[in-house]
């Protein structure tokens, strides 16, 4: 029911025909949240230790939090910010066997297990 209930939004919610307008897709793999510095705005941390500052869209508040690695993060680059929306953007949190949310200690380039 909830999938049949999500789908019906995701279709409510599409560009007119017509109007679509194509932005570029990015994808990360392992993406370390690092900080939430509110709701919209995140410091990441890639595998290499790389950090970088992900401002996503109001059109969808992201569910996942600091200490949490994110599997994949896929989402359009609208310019200012980056939008989760559409159906092919999107993320998935790192869980373990039984489905919670896995929370690790912060990571640095010098103390990665990797």
């Amino acid at each position: 029911m909830a999938v049949l209930m999500l789908l019906c939004f995701m279709w409510l919610r599409r560009p007119p025909q017509g109007e679509s307008i194509r932005y570029p897709v990015f994808r990360f793999s392992n993406l370390y949240v690092a900080q939430n510095l509110d709701d919209w705005n995140y410091i990441f941390q890639k595998p290499d230790g790389t950090r970088f500052k992900g401002t996503f869209c109001r059109d969808y508040e992201p569910q996942f939090s600091a200490g949490q690695t994110l599997v994949v993060l896929q989402y359009e680059d609208r310019g200012s910010c980056w939008s989760l929306l559409n159906m092919h953007p999107g993320y998935l949190i790192k869980r373990d066997y039984d489905g919670h949310a896995i929370y690790e200690p912060r990571q640095t380039a010098t103390n990665r297990s990797d």
